[in-house]
């Protein structure tokens, strides 16, 4: 082989040894090349191969998120990034080349509704590779809390209520994120701010009842502002609800005549100035636990000409009554219903009445005046009248539930009115204390029927009737007549027969420990239809609870307006005593 040959042999001999020395560098710095880290991150619960990469959610809540890792050289740190590219959290100290581990994202507090937060997961291995998933949370929109406010029973949020009285309103609550409490701030008229805030461990949802007095200082005339918020467990707050209350001094004065439609309410004392009348064709609401006060010399007295609605209750009585410091019998006239006089009487106390009224020359607590059964009357008491307790001038009302105790004249006196005599009913009737010759007393052609009679006084102390039937006539059932000078006195001299059908007639009475059980003329009485002397356990002077009450008639024989009952007396036992609590004693 010649020199040229060789050269030309050895040149293309170099060439091929670059070449496979490239190519074996290029497959040697192939394996030193390293695949970057892979990384998810998935809700909780939802599988590496089918991941769920995003969720929705409320500020405030929390949400699981797994993160899943491998990589060929070990992973260093993982970092979570926002969509503002701030650092939300990092994770350190993983120890591997592959793994899952589960954090708990909360969504920061004030976070707008509808917002979207892109949490970067960016994982980084020792060879400083990288690679990212993204997670997103959608922020859902949240209900505010909401309240609401007014006057129970009404949409109106505004009363007027005087000094050192209460006032309840009701509050409407909504708190869809849960409750936490309720604040309300009092301002104005005067008072000193205050802050009232309610627990939810003291608040029902979705009302709450929410009592408020007026403070003493707050100025007549000038509103106080309550300011109710509710806040919920999220922190957030509703729009402020206003109660606004005008202050007004607690004494109404009213006088003359009253028209329209009218209400008195438990939070005023109402003054009568003269007489007052309700006009036919007006109406009064006169709620539980309201105050009526009549004053001295001035012929106060309410006239009922129009509906009247008295609702007291057994707890709450509405009370008509004097407005002397130191009251006394008289001190004003009273109240009287006229013939047309409407409507529903429940719990009146009228006390200190019976001043004469220049009017009609009337002079009882409570004044009939031909009164019809458009009104039904139900417990009522007359209390330390200077004259009768119920007067009767015609009419046929009915009266149900009544005590008259104290009275200087008659405790019930039915008579007539011009020529018309009265023509009723009456069951449960008391009369203790009277003063008068006459407890029940029956005159001028008028009838009753009448049962469940109880009537005390104070023995040898009484020269008293207990029934004085002066004329017209009775029929009369289930009397205790006790402690007067006379048990029952008839103005005829005859002795009526004994029939129950009989009119008048005298039926299943007690007539004892009085100074004469019987007038001369009825001595006959005694052992007739079930009348005795044979005293009632338990009954005493002032002491109209019995033990237990003597078996009578049953009251389901005489009409059927009459309860059916069917004992002597006008209250059975001391659980079923229907004066306690609401009568004066």
């Amino acid at each position: 082989m010649n020199t040229k040959t060789l050269l030309a042999l050895l040149y293309k001999l170099s060439l091929l040894g670059g070449l496979l020395w490239a190519l074996w560098g290029c497959a040697r710095y192939a394996d030193d090349v390293e695949t970057p880290p892979t990384i998810t991150a998935r809700l909780e619960g939802s599988p590496v191969f089918a991941p769920v990469i995003q969720a929705t959610a409320k500020e405030q809540s929390r949400i699981q998120i797994a993160v899943t890792f491998n990589t060929e050289s070990p992973i260093q740190v993982i970092r979570v990034i926002d969509q503002n590219n701030a650092e939300v959290t990092r994770f350190t100290g993983l120890n591997g080349n592959a793994g899952t581990f589960t954090w708990s994202y909360f969504i920061p507090a004030n976070t707008p509704s509808g917002s979207v937060i892109q949490l970067r997961h960016v994982a980084f291995d020792s060879d400083d590779r990288n690679s990212e998933a993204v997670f997103t949370v959608n922020v859902a929109d949240i209900s505010a809390p909401v309240v609401s406010v007014n006057l129970p029973g009404s949409t109106d949020a505004f009363a007027t209520v005087a000094r050192n009285l209460a006032v309840t309103i009701d509050a409407h609550l909504e708190a869809p994120e849960g409750l936490r409490e309720l604040r309300v701030s009092a301002s104005g008229a005067g008072i000193t701010p205050t802050q009232d805030i309610l627990p939810a461990a003291n608040l029902t949802l979705p009302l709450t009842t929410y009592g408020y007095v007026v403070p003493a200082e707050a100025n007549i005339n000038e509103n106080i502002t309550l300011e109710f918020v509710l806040a919920d467990n999220l922190g957030k707050l509703s729009a402020p609800a206003i109660f606004t209350i005008t202050v007004e001094d607690v004494v109404v004065i009213v006088s003359g005549n009253l028209t329209g439609n009218n209400t008195w309410t438990a939070n005023k004392i109402y003054q009568l100035n003269g007489p007052v009348y309700l006009s036919n064709g007006a109406s009064l609401t006169i709620e539980a636990g309201t105050q009526i006060q009549g004053t001295k010399g001035t012929n106060d007295e309410l006239i009922i000409e129009g509906q009247i609605d008295i609702q007291g209750s057994a707890t709450a009585p509405v009370r008509m009554s004097s407005g002397e410091a130191i009251p006394s019998q008289g001190d004003w006239v009273g109240i009287t219903f006229t013939a047309t006089s409407s409507g529903s009487v429940r719990y009146l106390v009228v006390a200190y009445a019976g001043d004469d009224s220049p009017l009609t020359e009337r002079d009882a607590a409570f004044n009939f005046l031909e009164t019809t059964t458009a009104l039904d009357i139900q417990f009522v008491q007359a209390y330390q009248s200077s004259a009768e307790g119920f007067r009767f001038r015609g009419g046929n009302v009915n009266l149900k539930y009544a005590f008259a105790n104290a009275c200087s004249a008659e405790g019930f006196r039915l008579d007539d009115n011009n020529g018309s005599p009265y023509n009723g009913k009456g069951q449960f009737w008391i009369v203790t204390g009277n003063n008068d010759a006459e407890s029940i007393a029956l005159r001028d052609g008028s009838f009753a029927l009448l049962s469940n009679i109880t009537i005390l006084n104070e023995g040898a102390a009484a020269a008293n009737n207990a029934l004085r039937i002066r004329g017209g006539s009775v029929r009369i059932f289930n009397v205790i007549a006790a402690f007067n000078s006379t048990g029952l006195r008839f103005l005829s001299n005859a002795v009526p027969p004994f029939n129950l059908s009989d009119n008048p007639v005298m039926a299943h009475g007690r007539y004892f420990d009085n100074i004469s059980n019987y007038h001369s003329t009825t001595t006959a009485y005694d052992g007739q239809l079930n009348n005795s002397t044979e005293s009632v356990s338990g009954i005493g002077v002032g002491d109209f609870v019995p033990l237990a009450a003597p078996a009578g008639l049953s009251t389901s024989m005489l009409d059927p307006w009459f309860t059916n009952v069917s004992f002597i007396g006008a209250v059975e036992n001391e659980s079923a005593n229907w004066t306690a609590g609401w009568t004066l004693p």
